[in-house]
C-alpha cells in the first residue's frame, strides 16, 4: 500500500469522524447523530472566508476593487493592508507608503484644501 493509499484508506474503527460521533453520542446520550457530510460541504460551498475579493484584490501588479469600481497598479515587491475604510501599500524597506482613505464627502475638494493646508 502506497502513503497515499494509507492515508485516504478507510478504516471504520480508526476513523476520526467515527470516533468523535461515538463519543458525543455517548456524552449527549445520544443514539442517531448523524455526520451529513456531504450535505455540510454542500452549506459551505460558496462561502467566503478569507479576505472577500469583493473588497479588493490584486492580480498582475494591480489593486481591484469591483464594489467601489476602482484600480490601481501596484509597485512589485510593495505589500498591501486592505481594511473596510484604508489601503495601505508598503515597500519591503517599509520607508515608503501610500494610503487611500475613504472619505463621506461629496467631491474631493475639502480633503485637497486639508492636504494643501499642511
Amino acid at each position: 500500500m502506497t502513503l497515499r493509499n494509507h492515508l485516504f484508506a478507510y478504516n471504520k474503527d480508526h476513523c476520526t469522524c467515527c470516533k468523535c460521533k461515538a463519543k458525543w453520542q455517548k456524552k449527549l446520550s445520544m443514539k442517531n447523530l448523524k455526520i451529513n457530510r456531504d450535505q455540510y460541504l454542500k452549506r459551505l460551498h460558496g462561502l467566503v472566508f478569507g479576505e472577500d475579493p469583493r473588497q479588493g484584490y490584486t492580480e498582475n501588479n494591480t489593486f481591484y476593487h469591483p464594489t467601489l469600481r476602482f484600480q490601481f497598479p501596484v509597485p512589485s515587491n510593495w505589500k498591501i493592508q486592505n481594511t473596510q475604510t484604508v489601503i495601505r501599500i508598503m515597500n519591503e524597506k517599509k520607508d515608503a507608503m501610500i494610503m487611500f482613505t475613504i472619505s463621506s464627502a461629496r467631491s474631493p475638494s475639502p480633503s485637497i484644501s486639508r492636504l494643501m493646508a499642511r
